[in-house]
């Protein structure tokens, strides 16, 4: 017993506290639970941050491409005529082509990379939430369990036959 709150023989009311037990392992246990659900929720939003970061990332990368894609792609179109009319030599108008196709398949690479990893990453995201919802029940039910230290009365009425003391094991 950690503290009385009544004595024996005085007037009660329905569910008012009567008297406060102490159980150190169970107190350490709840601290720890909470202490484990406060580091998931903490990895959840490194998680979720560094997922974003990536995101950003893997857009500007994107439109980088994009970008080149499209250079590439801007000086094909002029030399496709004057490569037909000789104006432009063969050997320089395959390597623009080669060019242009290269971009074309970085671009796409780097499309299907970021899908992929924004996949995955949402996927890890997904069961360290499902982690953190099993650990916050976890911590619901030892803080229920720690709230049964707390002595109510069942009924209101008159207390008798309440002979505990502090100190007192139970």
């Amino acid at each position: 017993v950690y503290e009385l709150l009544v004595e024996d023989g005085a007037m009660v009311a329905k569910g008012q506290l009567l008297a406060r037990l102490s159980n150190a392992e169970l107190q350490l246990s709840t601290l720890a639970r909470q202490t484990e659900v406060e580091q998931q929720l903490n990895n959840m939003r490194s998680q979720e941050f560094a997922l974003e970061q990536s995101r950003l990332a893997n857009r500007r990368a994107i439109i980088e491409a994009q970008l080149e894609v499209a250079k590439a792609k801007r000086l094909y179109d002029v030399q496709a005529p004057l490569a037909q009319r000789g104006f432009v030599a063969g050997k320089i108008f395959r390597d623009t082509e080669d060019n242009l196709a290269a971009q074309q398949a970085r671009l796409s690479v780097m499309e299907q990379g970021a899908k992929t990893e924004e996949r995955l990453q949402s996927s890890q995201l997904a069961q360290l939430r499902a982690a953190a919802t099993s650990l916050q029940s976890s911590l619901g039910i030892a803080r229920g369990s720690l709230d049964a230290l707390n002595l109510r009365a069942p009924v209101a009425g008159r207390l008798s036959a309440f002979s505990i003391e502090v100190g007192q094991s139970m």
